[in-house]
Protein backbone atom coordinates (compact mmCIF):
# COMPACT_ATOMS: atom_id res chain seq x y z
CA UNK A 1 0.00 0.00 0.00
CA UNK A 2 2.90 2.32 0.84
CA UNK A 3 4.63 1.71 -2.48
CA UNK A 4 1.41 2.43 -4.53
CA UNK A 5 0.53 5.83 -2.90
CA UNK A 6 3.15 8.08 -4.57
CA UNK A 7 2.06 6.92 -8.02
CA UNK A 8 -1.39 8.58 -7.55
CA UNK A 9 -0.08 12.10 -6.65
CA UNK A 10 0.14 13.41 -10.29
CA UNK A 11 -3.54 12.69 -10.79
CA UNK A 12 -4.46 14.58 -7.63
CA UNK A 13 -2.30 17.54 -8.63
CA UNK A 14 -3.95 17.61 -12.08
CA UNK A 15 -7.38 17.46 -10.49
CA UNK A 16 -6.53 20.31 -8.11
CA UNK A 17 -5.16 22.40 -11.01
CA UNK A 18 -8.32 21.74 -13.06
CA UNK A 19 -10.54 22.75 -10.12
CA UNK A 20 -8.56 25.97 -9.58
CA UNK A 21 -8.78 26.83 -13.32
CA UNK A 22 -12.52 26.04 -13.32
CA UNK A 23 -13.09 28.35 -10.34
CA UNK A 24 -11.13 31.15 -12.02
CA UNK A 25 -13.00 30.84 -15.34
CA UNK A 26 -16.35 30.53 -13.62
CA UNK A 27 -15.67 33.58 -11.48
CA UNK A 28 -14.61 35.59 -14.54
CA UNK A 29 -17.73 34.54 -16.43
CA UNK A 30 -19.96 35.45 -13.50
CA UNK A 31 -18.29 38.85 -13.20
CA UNK A 32 -18.83 39.45 -16.94
CA UNK A 33 -22.48 38.48 -16.68
CA UNK A 34 -22.90 40.72 -13.64
CA UNK A 35 -21.29 43.60 -15.55
CA UNK A 36 -23.69 43.11 -18.44
CA UNK A 37 -26.69 42.95 -16.13
CA UNK A 38 -25.70 46.02 -14.14
CA UNK A 39 -24.79 48.14 -17.24
CA UNK A 40 -27.82 49.03 -19.39
CA UNK A 41 -27.48 48.58 -23.15
CA UNK A 42 -26.58 51.69 -25.18
CA UNK A 43 -29.68 53.69 -26.14
CA UNK A 44 -31.32 53.32 -29.52
CA UNK A 45 -30.39 56.76 -30.83
CA UNK A 46 -32.95 56.70 -33.64
CA UNK A 47 -35.74 56.01 -31.20
CA UNK A 48 -34.45 58.64 -28.75
CA UNK A 49 -34.17 61.38 -31.39
CA UNK A 50 -37.58 60.53 -32.83
CA UNK A 51 -39.08 60.82 -29.34
CA UNK A 52 -37.35 64.19 -28.85
CA UNK A 53 -38.79 65.48 -32.14
CA UNK A 54 -42.25 64.32 -31.07
CA UNK A 55 -41.79 66.12 -27.74
CA UNK A 56 -40.82 69.37 -29.55
CA UNK A 57 -43.71 69.14 -32.02
CA UNK A 58 -46.16 68.43 -29.21
CA UNK A 59 -44.96 71.44 -27.23
CA UNK A 60 -45.58 73.70 -30.23
CA UNK A 61 -49.10 72.39 -30.81
CA UNK A 62 -49.96 72.67 -27.11
CA UNK A 63 -48.79 76.30 -27.22
CA UNK A 64 -51.28 77.09 -30.00
CA UNK A 65 -49.35 76.40 -33.22
CA UNK A 66 -51.66 75.47 -36.13
CA UNK A 67 -50.44 72.48 -38.23
CA UNK A 68 -50.58 74.66 -41.36
CA UNK A 69 -48.02 76.99 -39.76
CA UNK A 70 -45.36 74.28 -40.06
CA UNK A 71 -43.64 75.46 -43.24
CA UNK A 72 -40.99 72.77 -43.53
CA UNK A 73 -40.26 69.52 -41.73
CA UNK A 74 -37.34 67.38 -42.90
CA UNK A 75 -35.08 64.71 -41.43
CA UNK A 76 -31.73 63.17 -42.32
CA UNK A 77 -29.84 60.22 -40.87
CA UNK A 78 -26.54 60.86 -39.16
CA UNK A 79 -24.03 58.42 -37.67
CA UNK A 80 -20.88 58.10 -35.53
CA UNK A 81 -19.25 55.35 -33.53
CA UNK A 82 -22.07 55.68 -31.02
CA UNK A 83 -24.65 54.66 -33.61
CA UNK A 84 -27.08 56.29 -36.05
CA UNK A 85 -29.71 58.91 -35.27
CA UNK A 86 -32.24 61.20 -36.97
CA UNK A 87 -31.47 64.91 -37.30
CA UNK A 88 -34.57 67.05 -37.86
CA UNK A 89 -34.93 70.45 -39.55
CA UNK A 90 -38.19 72.32 -38.89
CA UNK A 91 -39.37 75.80 -39.88
CA UNK A 92 -42.56 77.34 -38.52
CA UNK A 93 -44.44 80.61 -38.93
CA UNK A 94 -46.25 81.99 -35.87
CA UNK A 95 -48.47 84.96 -35.21
CA UNK A 96 -47.44 87.76 -32.89
CA UNK A 97 -49.69 86.30 -30.17
CA UNK A 98 -47.70 83.02 -30.02
CA UNK A 99 -46.13 82.78 -26.51
CA UNK A 100 -42.52 82.28 -27.63
CA UNK A 101 -40.86 82.92 -24.24
CA UNK A 102 -43.13 80.68 -22.17
CA UNK A 103 -42.98 77.96 -24.86
CA UNK A 104 -39.16 78.04 -24.78
CA UNK A 105 -39.12 77.82 -20.98
CA UNK A 106 -41.45 74.81 -20.90
CA UNK A 107 -39.61 73.10 -23.74
CA UNK A 108 -36.22 73.58 -22.04
CA UNK A 109 -37.50 71.98 -18.83
CA UNK A 110 -38.97 69.02 -20.72
CA UNK A 111 -35.78 68.50 -22.74
CA UNK A 112 -33.61 68.54 -19.61
CA UNK A 113 -35.72 65.78 -18.10
CA UNK A 114 -35.16 63.78 -21.29
CA UNK A 115 -31.38 64.29 -21.19
CA UNK A 116 -31.26 66.95 -23.93
CA UNK A 117 -30.35 70.65 -24.01
CA UNK A 118 -31.57 73.73 -25.88
CA UNK A 119 -29.81 76.82 -27.24
CA UNK A 120 -31.66 79.74 -28.84
CA UNK A 121 -30.55 82.87 -30.69
CA UNK A 122 -31.89 85.39 -33.16
CA UNK A 123 -33.26 88.82 -33.74
CA UNK A 124 -36.84 90.08 -33.78
CA UNK A 125 -39.00 88.12 -36.19
CA UNK A 126 -36.69 85.10 -36.51
CA UNK A 127 -35.57 82.74 -33.73
CA UNK A 128 -33.13 79.85 -34.20
CA UNK A 129 -33.39 76.93 -31.75
CA UNK A 130 -30.84 74.09 -31.59
CA UNK A 131 -31.48 70.92 -29.59
CA UNK A 132 -28.62 68.58 -28.60
CA UNK A 133 -28.63 65.16 -26.96
CA UNK A 134 -25.62 63.71 -25.13
CA UNK A 135 -25.76 59.89 -24.79
CA UNK A 136 -24.74 58.61 -21.34
CA UNK A 137 -21.02 58.03 -21.10
CA UNK A 138 -20.29 60.05 -24.23
CA UNK A 139 -18.50 63.40 -24.34
CA UNK A 140 -20.05 64.24 -27.71
CA UNK A 141 -23.36 66.12 -27.90
CA UNK A 142 -25.42 65.20 -30.98
CA UNK A 143 -27.42 67.83 -32.88
CA UNK A 144 -30.90 66.33 -33.14
CA UNK A 145 -33.11 69.29 -34.13
CA UNK A 146 -32.70 72.70 -35.79
CA UNK A 147 -35.85 74.78 -35.45
CA UNK A 148 -36.50 78.16 -37.10
CA UNK A 149 -39.37 80.20 -35.66
CA UNK A 150 -40.50 83.07 -37.87
CA UNK A 151 -43.03 85.68 -36.75
CA UNK A 152 -45.62 86.64 -39.35
CA UNK A 153 -45.54 90.35 -40.25
CA UNK A 154 -48.70 92.31 -39.48
CA UNK A 155 -50.59 94.22 -42.22
CA UNK A 156 -49.30 97.43 -40.61
CA UNK A 157 -45.75 96.38 -41.45
CA UNK A 158 -46.67 96.33 -45.14
CA UNK A 159 -47.42 100.04 -45.05
CA UNK A 160 -44.26 100.74 -43.08
CA UNK A 161 -42.03 99.16 -45.69
CA UNK A 162 -43.91 99.82 -48.95
CA UNK A 163 -42.99 103.50 -49.17
CA UNK A 164 -40.90 103.49 -52.35
CA UNK A 165 -41.64 105.79 -55.26
CA UNK A 166 -39.71 104.09 -58.07
CA UNK A 167 -42.76 102.65 -59.78
CA UNK A 168 -45.29 100.08 -58.59
CA UNK A 169 -45.13 96.30 -58.90
CA UNK A 170 -47.62 93.51 -58.25
CA UNK A 171 -46.63 89.87 -57.92
CA UNK A 172 -49.20 87.11 -58.46
CA UNK A 173 -48.53 83.57 -57.27
CA UNK A 174 -50.52 81.13 -59.43
CA UNK A 175 -51.48 77.46 -59.01
CA UNK A 176 -52.24 77.47 -55.28
CA UNK A 177 -54.57 74.84 -53.85
CA UNK A 178 -52.41 71.79 -53.15
CA UNK A 179 -50.35 72.71 -50.09
CA UNK A 180 -51.44 75.14 -47.32
CA UNK A 181 -47.81 75.59 -46.26
CA UNK A 182 -47.13 77.52 -49.47
CA UNK A 183 -49.53 80.20 -48.26
CA UNK A 184 -47.84 80.54 -44.88
CA UNK A 185 -44.40 80.95 -46.48
CA UNK A 186 -45.76 83.60 -48.82
CA UNK A 187 -47.48 85.47 -46.00
CA UNK A 188 -44.21 85.53 -44.06
CA UNK A 189 -42.57 87.63 -46.79
CA UNK A 190 -44.40 90.76 -45.68
CA UNK A 191 -45.22 91.75 -49.27
CA UNK A 192 -48.85 92.46 -50.35
CA UNK A 193 -49.00 89.61 -52.86
CA UNK A 194 -52.00 88.51 -54.91
CA UNK A 195 -52.68 84.78 -54.66
CA UNK A 196 -54.38 82.89 -57.47
CA UNK A 197 -56.10 79.67 -56.39
CA UNK A 198 -57.11 76.81 -58.66
CA UNK A 199 -60.58 75.30 -58.09
CA UNK A 200 -61.11 71.64 -57.31
CA UNK A 201 -57.84 70.95 -55.47
CA UNK A 202 -57.68 69.42 -51.97
CA UNK A 203 -57.08 72.72 -50.16
CA UNK A 204 -58.48 75.33 -52.58
CA UNK A 205 -61.26 76.59 -50.30
CA UNK A 206 -59.15 76.43 -47.17
CA UNK A 207 -56.29 78.41 -48.73
CA UNK A 208 -58.65 81.09 -50.07
CA UNK A 209 -60.27 81.50 -46.66
CA UNK A 210 -56.93 81.57 -44.87
CA UNK A 211 -55.59 84.17 -47.32
CA UNK A 212 -58.57 86.36 -46.49
CA UNK A 213 -57.76 86.07 -42.78
CA UNK A 214 -54.21 87.22 -43.58
CA UNK A 215 -55.48 90.19 -45.64
CA UNK A 216 -53.98 88.82 -48.84
CA UNK A 217 -55.78 89.40 -52.15
CA UNK A 218 -57.17 86.31 -53.91
CA UNK A 219 -57.97 85.56 -57.55
CA UNK A 220 -59.70 82.54 -59.01
CA UNK A 221 -57.21 80.81 -61.31
CA UNK A 222 -59.68 79.47 -63.87
CA UNK A 223 -58.44 76.50 -65.91
CA UNK A 224 -59.04 77.13 -69.63
CA UNK A 225 -58.57 75.04 -72.74
CA UNK A 226 -55.09 75.15 -74.33
CA UNK A 227 -54.37 74.54 -78.01
CA UNK A 228 -53.03 71.02 -77.45
CA UNK A 229 -56.07 69.85 -75.46
CA UNK A 230 -56.77 67.02 -74.60
CA UNK A 231 -53.10 65.95 -74.62
CA UNK A 232 -52.49 68.79 -72.17
CA UNK A 233 -55.27 68.98 -69.60
CA UNK A 234 -55.93 72.19 -67.67
CA UNK A 235 -57.37 70.38 -64.67
CA UNK A 236 -60.72 70.25 -62.83
CA UNK A 237 -63.22 73.05 -63.39
CA UNK A 238 -61.93 73.91 -66.87
CA UNK A 239 -63.75 76.18 -69.32
CA UNK A 240 -63.68 74.56 -72.78
CA UNK A 241 -64.19 75.97 -76.26
CA UNK A 242 -66.91 73.42 -77.04
CA UNK A 243 -69.15 74.47 -74.16
CA UNK A 244 -72.42 76.27 -74.68
CA UNK A 245 -72.90 79.61 -72.93
CA UNK A 246 -75.06 77.92 -70.28
CA UNK A 247 -72.41 75.22 -69.66
CA UNK A 248 -69.61 77.76 -69.45
CA UNK A 249 -71.45 80.00 -67.00
CA UNK A 250 -72.49 77.02 -64.89
CA UNK A 251 -68.88 75.81 -64.67
CA UNK A 252 -67.61 79.31 -63.87
CA UNK A 253 -70.19 79.58 -61.09
CA UNK A 254 -69.00 76.29 -59.56
CA UNK A 255 -65.37 77.45 -59.75
CA UNK A 256 -66.20 80.73 -58.01
CA UNK A 257 -68.11 78.86 -55.30
CA UNK A 258 -65.04 76.64 -54.75
CA UNK A 259 -62.72 79.62 -54.14
CA UNK A 260 -64.54 82.14 -51.91
CA UNK A 261 -63.64 85.79 -51.41
CA UNK A 262 -61.97 86.49 -54.77
CA UNK A 263 -61.63 89.98 -56.28
CA UNK A 264 -61.21 88.67 -59.80
CA UNK A 265 -60.10 85.96 -62.19
CA UNK A 266 -57.03 85.03 -64.21
CA UNK A 267 -56.51 82.21 -66.66
CA UNK A 268 -54.66 78.94 -66.09
CA UNK A 269 -53.39 77.78 -69.51
CA UNK A 270 -56.11 78.90 -71.96
CA UNK A 271 -54.14 79.60 -75.15
CA UNK A 272 -57.10 78.40 -77.22
CA UNK A 273 -59.98 79.75 -75.17
CA UNK A 274 -58.51 83.25 -74.69
CA UNK A 275 -58.19 83.49 -78.49
CA UNK A 276 -61.92 82.66 -78.91
CA UNK A 277 -63.83 85.96 -79.24
CA UNK A 278 -67.21 84.40 -78.43
CA UNK A 279 -65.95 82.70 -75.29
CA UNK A 280 -64.27 85.91 -74.10
CA UNK A 281 -67.52 87.84 -74.65
CA UNK A 282 -69.40 85.35 -72.46
CA UNK A 283 -66.72 85.45 -69.76
CA UNK A 284 -66.24 89.21 -69.54
CA UNK A 285 -69.95 89.93 -69.55
CA UNK A 286 -70.39 87.58 -66.59
CA UNK A 287 -67.41 89.01 -64.69
CA UNK A 288 -68.80 92.51 -65.26
CA UNK A 289 -72.12 91.48 -63.72
CA UNK A 290 -70.27 90.07 -60.69
CA UNK A 291 -68.00 93.15 -60.25
CA UNK A 292 -64.86 91.06 -60.71
CA UNK A 293 -61.62 92.08 -62.43
CA UNK A 294 -59.72 90.04 -65.01
CA UNK A 295 -55.97 89.48 -65.22
CA UNK A 296 -54.77 88.12 -68.57
CA UNK A 297 -51.92 85.69 -67.86
CA UNK A 298 -50.94 86.05 -71.54
CA UNK A 299 -50.16 82.38 -72.16
CA UNK A 300 -50.57 83.13 -75.88
CA UNK A 301 -49.81 86.20 -78.03
CA UNK A 302 -53.21 85.64 -79.68
CA UNK A 303 -55.14 86.31 -76.48
CA UNK A 304 -58.20 88.55 -76.84
CA UNK A 305 -58.97 88.56 -73.13
CA UNK A 306 -57.57 91.97 -72.18
CA UNK A 307 -59.05 93.68 -75.25
CA UNK A 308 -62.46 92.14 -74.57
CA UNK A 309 -62.36 93.25 -70.96
CA UNK A 310 -61.58 96.79 -72.18
CA UNK A 311 -64.63 96.75 -74.46
CA UNK A 312 -66.84 95.76 -71.52
CA UNK A 313 -65.32 98.52 -69.36
CA UNK A 314 -64.11 95.83 -66.97
CA UNK A 315 -61.20 96.45 -64.57
CA UNK A 316 -58.40 94.46 -66.19
CA UNK A 317 -54.65 94.01 -66.34
CA UNK A 318 -52.17 91.77 -68.10
CA UNK A 319 -49.04 89.95 -67.07
CA UNK A 320 -45.73 91.57 -67.99
CA UNK A 321 -43.25 88.90 -66.90
CA UNK A 322 -43.09 85.34 -65.60
CA UNK A 323 -40.46 85.15 -62.86
CA UNK A 324 -39.99 81.36 -62.85
CA UNK A 325 -40.36 80.02 -66.39
CA UNK A 326 -37.21 78.01 -65.53
CA UNK A 327 -36.82 76.25 -62.19
CA UNK A 328 -33.39 77.76 -61.57
CA UNK A 329 -32.40 80.09 -58.72
CA UNK A 330 -30.18 82.37 -60.79
CA UNK A 331 -32.83 82.70 -63.50
CA UNK A 332 -35.51 83.58 -60.94
CA UNK A 333 -33.26 86.15 -59.24
CA UNK A 334 -32.63 87.75 -62.61
CA UNK A 335 -36.34 87.88 -63.42
CA UNK A 336 -37.21 89.48 -60.08
CA UNK A 337 -34.56 92.14 -60.66
CA UNK A 338 -35.94 92.63 -64.16
CA UNK A 339 -39.41 93.12 -62.66
CA UNK A 340 -38.02 95.80 -60.36
CA UNK A 341 -36.27 97.50 -63.27
CA UNK A 342 -39.44 97.44 -65.39
CA UNK A 343 -41.36 99.07 -62.55
CA UNK A 344 -38.94 101.97 -62.64
CA UNK A 345 -39.19 102.31 -66.42
CA UNK A 346 -42.93 101.75 -66.94
CA UNK A 347 -44.40 102.93 -63.67
CA UNK A 348 -46.61 99.85 -63.19
CA UNK A 349 -45.66 96.21 -63.77
CA UNK A 350 -47.17 92.78 -63.02
CA UNK A 351 -45.21 89.57 -62.53
CA UNK A 352 -46.49 86.02 -62.16
CA UNK A 353 -44.77 83.22 -60.26
CA UNK A 354 -45.66 79.82 -58.88
CA UNK A 355 -45.34 78.10 -55.50
CA UNK A 356 -42.30 76.10 -56.58
CA UNK A 357 -39.85 75.39 -53.80
CA UNK A 358 -37.09 77.19 -55.71
CA UNK A 359 -39.28 80.27 -56.22
CA UNK A 360 -40.24 80.44 -52.54
CA UNK A 361 -36.61 80.02 -51.48
CA UNK A 362 -35.46 82.85 -53.76
CA UNK A 363 -38.24 85.19 -52.63
CA UNK A 364 -37.23 84.59 -49.01
CA UNK A 365 -33.55 85.11 -49.81
CA UNK A 366 -34.27 88.35 -51.73
CA UNK A 367 -36.87 89.77 -49.33
CA UNK A 368 -34.65 92.56 -48.00
CA UNK A 369 -33.48 93.48 -51.50
CA UNK A 370 -37.08 93.55 -52.76
CA UNK A 371 -38.31 95.77 -49.93
CA UNK A 372 -35.32 98.10 -50.18
CA UNK A 373 -35.61 98.48 -53.97
CA UNK A 374 -37.63 101.70 -53.85
CA UNK A 375 -40.48 100.00 -55.75
CA UNK A 376 -43.93 100.21 -54.17
CA UNK A 377 -45.44 96.73 -53.89
CA UNK A 378 -49.19 96.63 -54.48
CA UNK A 379 -51.93 94.13 -55.27
CA UNK A 380 -53.19 93.43 -58.78
CA UNK A 381 -56.49 95.15 -58.04
CA UNK A 382 -54.51 98.37 -57.46
CA UNK A 383 -53.19 98.14 -61.03
CA UNK A 384 -56.36 96.95 -62.79
CA UNK A 385 -57.27 99.63 -65.32
CA UNK A 386 -60.05 100.49 -67.77
CA UNK A 387 -57.76 102.09 -70.32
CA UNK A 388 -56.06 100.09 -73.06
CA UNK A 389 -52.27 100.54 -73.30
CA UNK A 390 -51.10 99.20 -76.70
CA UNK A 391 -47.43 99.91 -75.96
CA UNK A 392 -47.37 97.40 -73.07
CA UNK A 393 -46.09 94.20 -74.65
CA UNK A 394 -45.49 91.34 -72.21
CA UNK A 395 -42.67 88.85 -72.47
CA UNK A 396 -43.60 85.65 -74.27
CA UNK A 397 -45.22 83.09 -72.04
CA UNK A 398 -46.06 79.41 -72.14
CA UNK A 399 -48.60 77.14 -70.52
Amino acid sequence: MTAAFPARRPHIRALVAFLVLFVILTTAALLKIQERVSSPPPPDLRAVTTDLHTLISGSLLLSGLHPEEILREESAQRGTGRGRWNEYRTEILVGESFPVDSWLHRLQSALQRAGASLDSSGASGKLEVLVHYRPEGSGEALLVESLTVRTRPTPESFAAEDTGRRGRAALVIDDLGQNPRHLERLAALGIPLTLSVLPGLPHSRRIAQRAGELNLEVLLHVPMEPYDFPEKRPGPGALLAGMTEEEMLAQLGKDLDAVPGVVGVNNHMGSRLTADAGAMDILMKELKSRNLLFLDSRTSPRSLAFDTAYRYNLPAAQRDIFIDAHDDKEFIRGQIRKLLDLAGKRGNVIGIGHPYRTTLDVLEEMREEILASGVEWVTVSSLAIRAYSPERQPEGGSE
